[in-house]
């Protein structure tokens, strides 16, 4: 099985067969009223979101699909996953943890499954 990248400082992803596994832990916004993070993700096929894909890129400022592709290469379907993730956050299961050690400690226990 492949081993998970970190592509941000709290998200790690891998891909197995045509299904991206993703995971992220997010703060909570400053107007909450102590410290609190969310920590989850889940797994989908880019194929699921296929007419999504261009609002989502999007959203992170790419023009376009052929965008993505000209910028990383062999890369791209990594980038787009990314994005799809990270703009259907509705869809994946969430925790919500008093301090980024405990966040962390679920996100590591997701990966080792």
């Amino acid at each position: 099985m492949s081993k998970f990248i970190q592509t941000d400082d709290y998200q790690w992803q891998r891909k197995v067969g045509d299904v991206y596994e993703m995971y992220q832990i997010m703060k909570a916004p400053e107007w909450v009223e102590r410290e609190l993070w969310y920590a989850g993700g889940g797994e989908f096929e880019l194929s699921d979101y296929e007419d999504d894909i261009l609002d989502n890129v999007q959203q992170f400022g790419y023009d376009d699909l052929a965008d993505v592709k000209r910028i990383y290469g062999d890369h791209w379907e990594r980038i787009v996953a990314e994005c799809v993730f990270e703009c259907n956050w509705a869809d994946w299961d969430l925790m919500s943890f008093c301090t980024l050690k405990e966040a962390q400690a679920y996100i590591n226990k997701l990966m080792e499954d």
